[in-house]
């Protein structure tokens, strides 16, 4: 596999209570807010991201996944390389109408085979 730059993009949390959540990751640690999209908050941390989103029954409270991305990741490319421990497909991520309709991001999941940790792999980066 070509070294593509990989770094973390984000980590993804679950929370049963997303605006607690949001406020002790601002209070505590001094995150800023970056953006909400619904339930859905990206948090910054410098150069790393953190998603807080509600708990659910596949999603419970807690650590869901980390996302690797490079800004000169050819997802498909990634995607043959990983089909071993994929866990999805890929999919691709489109911006609303207010936002060209652009695609915003590709991103697929796989699973750690050791640990069990998932990972998104996503290009490109969605700063």
């Amino acid at each position: 596999m070509q070294n593509t730059g990989y770094r973390i993009d984000h980590v993804h949390v679950y929370s049963a209570d997303v605006d607690q959540t949001v406020d002790f990751y601002i209070k505590v640690f001094g995150a800023t807010e970056i953006r909400r999209i619904g339930s859905l908050v990206h948090l910054s941390f410098g150069n790393v991201r953190l998603v807080v989103s509600e708990a659910s029954d596949d999603h419970p409270p807690g650590i869901g996944h980390f996302a690797v991305g490079g800004v000169n990741l050819v997802i498909e490319e990634a995607k043959r390389d990983f089909d071993a421990v994929a866990i999805s497909d890929m999919r691709v991520v489109k911006g609303n109408a207010s936002a060209g309709g652009r695609v915003l991001y590709q991103n697929f999941f796989v699973r750690d085979p050791t640990s069990g940790s998932i990972i998104e792999i996503i290009s490109p980066s969605t700063r």
